[in-house]
């Protein structure tokens, strides 16, 4: 796997670099807590550069006051008709600020967003970054509604060895099929990261759960 990039945001233009920047800094300033999540937070956690913008959670009763200070910053805001998220576009940037989750899941933002958060630098300012056991859980969730390609092998390949798995589980609970299928292609297409990333007692409880049982010479081809 790639070398991680110094931290997200430092390889995009500097219009872009300096957007994100000035949304990060006016929400730090609320000393409201919000984790950056999407693909930059995902970066952060696998290595794997991207040029998708910023995306943002915190909680519902945060919501209104981020967003005013925003709007005061100089960022243009606009609700999204279905989902509990805002756009909030500075410049050249459009970044997404989150108070729920996307459909089609409608669980709320918890305190587990807050307390397993990762410290780390995102557009040259200390933040923090989602659990990647939750970015995952939202980009499973997401495919049953989107055909884009899929990253969940390689998020799993390249932190499911740190994965509060029982944690994982619990979320995903209603997509464990979806998620053995990621898995099971993950062990063919890069089995030595999936053995030392994926706990055999993973492979065997998802198996287990979804009914499809495990032969005797153990959980994968």
């Amino acid at each position: 796997m790639a070398d991680p990039p110094a931290e997200p945001g430092t390889d995009l233009p500097l219009p872009e670099r300096a957007g994100y920047r000035l949304i990060l800094a006016v929400m730090k300033g609320q000393k409201l807590p919000f984790v950056v999540g999407g693909a930059m937070g995902l970066a952060v956690h696998t290595g794997l550069a991207t040029r998708e913008g910023l995306e943002v959670y915190l909680r519902e009763d945060a919501a209104t006051p981020m967003l005013s200070a925003l709007a005061n910053a100089g960022c243009r805001i606009t609700a999204h008709p279905s989902d509990p998220c805002a756009k909030v576009t500075y410049g050249v940037v459009t970044a997404r600020v989150w108070w729920g989750l996307p459909l089609p899941l409608t669980n709320r933002i918890d305190d587990a967003w807050f307390l397993s958060a990762k410290r780390a630098r995102v557009a040259d300012l200390k933040v923090f970054v989602a659990p990647a056991e939750e970015l995952l859980w939202i980009r499973l969730a997401s495919e049953r509604e989107r055909s884009s390609r899929s990253e969940i092998g390689d998020i799993v390949a390249a932190a499911g060895s740190v994965f509060d798995w029982p944690r994982l589980l619990s979320r995903v609970s209603g997509l464990e099929s979806l998620l053995l299928s990621h898995l099971f292609l993950l062990f063919h297409t890069q089995r030595a990261e999936a053995e030392k990333s994926i706990p055999a007692w993973v492979i065997t409880g998802l198996f287990e759960k979804t009914g499809l049982g495990v032969d005797s010479e153990g959980p994968m081809p």
